[in-house]
């Protein structure tokens, strides 16, 4: 019956953020379109477009409402910790989009894209806010910690590296295989660039990346594993999966499809690296107690 209910409401609620999704999109598309801002030309089906808008709006407000659900913090907290997700990941998804797609999305349309995108988000962090509510049943203890900036500097750059590893991994896979012909080849937009560019563009992704999921990581209220799934899948939504899908109709089939697969392993993998650097503490050692009585004894015996 629990199951049930859970399922239901996600179910309403995912609907109402699918269609807040689809209305603010469309809305701020028009608003910026008045103002003079260039967006890149509309190509495919116009209806397709509208449902996708609406599909991933129901998407993120799964993962939103999984995310609030266990996330132990105050409502204005709430909201500032998911639109920070969702603005930096746009960021990244900018970044890439403007190297490895310069087709699409120019540096003369990018301003309009990103406003449309943040905006856009902004209303949709809103409304998971309010929508859902921490579910105070769970007994998990909080993660918060307390490090130097050193340590947490650290753990960026460490949990940074792992992106780029896995990125460089998984690419290399799939540009051997599928990709790469396209790149090359510049089909639908697609751009090839230097090793250079990927090599200065990439560890900016991964610390944007970093960054976003922080305050997931210290204030989930879930075990370690759970914590370091809900993250990966955070990734691979946000930066996999919804902008492949809103490329469907632009980008060839098997770039596409192939491309989910690959972001499923890069994102996933480097959310379980980044939870496990970020809650990994050092084993305190502990005196045993004959020791400890045996020095304070003979240090009162000096004394």
């Amino acid at each position: 019956m629990k199951i049930l209910k859970t399922c239901f409401e996600f179910l309403w609620k995912g609907l109402v953020i699918g269609f807040l999704n689809l209305v603010t999109l469309t809305i701020v598309g028009g608003v910026l379109t008045s103002l003079g801002v260039k967006f890149p030309e509309v190509k495919g089906d116009f209806s397709f477009i509208l449902y996708i808008m609406f599909l991933s709006g129901f998407i993120i407000s799964i993962i939103g409402g999984i995310i609030v659900k266990q996330l132990h913090l105050p409502k204005s907290k709430v909201f500032v910790a998911l639109f920070l997700m969702f603005f930096l990941n746009v960021v990244t998804q900018m970044l890439e989009a403007l190297f490895f797609a310069p087709g699409l999305v120019s540096w003369e349309t990018a301003p309009a894209i990103f406003g449309q995108q943040s905006i856009m988000y902004l209303f949709i962090s809103a409304g998971i806010t309010l929508l859902f509510r921490y579910n105070g049943e769970t007994e998990q203890a909080g993660k918060r910690q307390k490090r130097s900036w050193r340590g947490w500097l650290g753990r960026i750059l460490v949990s940074s590296g792992s992106y780029v590893l896995f990125y460089f991994i998984f690419g290399s896979i799939n540009a051997a295989l599928i990709t790469g012909d396209y790149y090359r080849s510049e089909i639908s937009g697609l751009h090839l660039p230097s090793t250079l560019e990927i090599l200065m563009l990439e560890p900016i992704r991964a610390a944007l990346l970093v960054l976003s999921v922080i305050p997931l990581i210290m204030y989930l209220r879930v075990s370690k594993k759970k914590c370091a799934a809900i993250v990966g899948m955070v990734l691979f939504i946000l930066g996999g999966l919804l902008p492949m899908l809103q490329q469907l109709n632009t980008l060839p089939t098997a770039v596409a499809v192939s491309s989910i697969f690959e972001m499923f392993f890069q994102f996933f993998l480097t959310g379980v690296v980044i939870t496990y650097i970020f809650l990994y503490e050092k084993p305190t050692i502990q005196e045993s107690p004959s020791v400890s009585d045996a020095e304070k004894g003979n240090g009162s015996g000096l004394n």
